[in-house]
């Protein structure tokens, strides 16, 4: 997670895309490999399942987010919180010896330095998750609804050409080698998302990703067009079972 765009959703992030992003976590936290007593840094924890996951395996967990709506849900959990955000973190050299960022490279303006910082503060290990470059079953329904109810999606935000990368293995693992992090090893890994069609609407109309946010910009009567084109494509299979995937990287610090 980030702040900016994801400011005033936690809640309905909590109840809907959080569960979409935890299918990832299993394998993801294989890749990192946490020790019980290591003391690991969870960067843009959001509403804290990969908090909640990483103390589960052992770990004295430290939860970063920029977003002060995300830091209340995660103080609410309990366990120490930083209000951060990547590429700076109030910590010093090594201060972790693990650290993680779930679906949050992808979102930063500048990747490498999301990187270069994650492996700066951590003494053994850096794991990551970005979403690939090609939209999954769930981005597709979506694309659908809008094309169904004739509301055009802006062209998503580009980074320029010197800070991008592949949203690939490859390019994940470019960020790694790049960071001086060693053995990198990378993969790409698939879930399914069982979710009810009605939840996954929930965080559209809550105002969630680029869907959301063009949702909300609508007048109501578009917006009233939008859900119904949605109930047409979704009338048969009121619980989606949606067959996602993530690009996901390890590497050694120091």
């Amino acid at each position: 997670m980030t702040g900016g765009r994801w400011s005033g959703t936690a809640q309905a992030y909590a109840d809907t895309f959080a569960h979409l992003c935890a299918g990832v976590l299993p394998p993801l936290l294989d890749l990192l490999d946490t020790r019980p007593g290591d003391l690991v840094l969870d960067a843009g924890a959001g509403t804290g399942n990969a908090t909640a996951a990483l103390a589960g395996a052992g770990g004295r967990v430290v939860s970063a987010d920029p977003d002060p709506e995300m830091i209340a849900v995660l103080q609410a959990r309990g366990g120490p919180t930083i209000r951060a955000g990547l590429p700076q973190l109030p910590l010093p050299d090594g201060a972790m010896d693990r650290s993680l960022a779930s679906f949050v490279v992808n979102h930063l303006r500048d990747p490498r330095a999301g990187v270069r910082e994650l492996a700066r503060v951590s003494r053994r290990r850096v794991a990551a998750a970005i979403w690939p470059t090609a939209p999954g079953p769930r981005a597709a329904l979506l694309a659908g609804t809008f094309e169904r109810a004739g509301v055009a999606i802006p062209a998503g935000e580009r980074l320029p050409p010197t800070l991008d990368f592949d949203r690939s293995p490859e390019g994940l693992a470019s960020l790694f080698s790049g960071a001086g992090l060693r053995e990198v090893v990378t993969g790409q890994v698939a879930w399914t998302w069982s979710v009810e069609a009605g939840r996954l609407w929930s965080g559209v109309t809550s105002g969630l990703g680029v869907h959301g946010r063009v949702f909300l910009a609508q007048p109501e009567a578009v917006r009233a067009t939008l859900t119904s084109a949605y109930a047409d494509l979704t009338r048969a299979s009121p619980l989606l079972q949606l067959r996602e995937s993530a690009v996901v990287a390890a590497g050694a610090a120091r």
